[in-house]
């Protein structure tokens, strides 16, 4: 196994453990502190400078939709799954 192999399985686990938690806390009727677990709801909103930073507005749309819109589990497993086929790929 190569670097980008345990890279694609690490993302692919913390993916696989933030939506087995979030599950598990919308099981129980709690408060779901994870409910709306965003990249931008991680970092604090820092990711704010960078996206307006974007000089083409296609960039800053898609870092937009990718910090703010798309849930923190899906970027995990999608990044995942990412790294393990450039593990595949580049295999030696």
């Amino acid at each position: 196994m190569n670097t980008f192999t345990l890279t694609g399985c690490a993302l692919g686990a913390g993916g696989v453990g933030v939506l087995g938690y979030q599950a598990l806390s919308s099981l129980m009727n709690t408060n779901n502190v994870w409910h709306d677990f965003t990249l931008a709801s991680v970092t604090n909103d820092r990711v704010a400078g960078i996206v307006e930073a974007m000089p083409a507005e296609f960039l800053e749309r898609g870092l937009h939709y990718l910090a703010y819109d798309l849930p923190l589990y899906q970027l995990l497993l999608a990044a995942g799954v990412a790294f393990f086929l450039f593990g595949a790929i580049f295999r030696k």
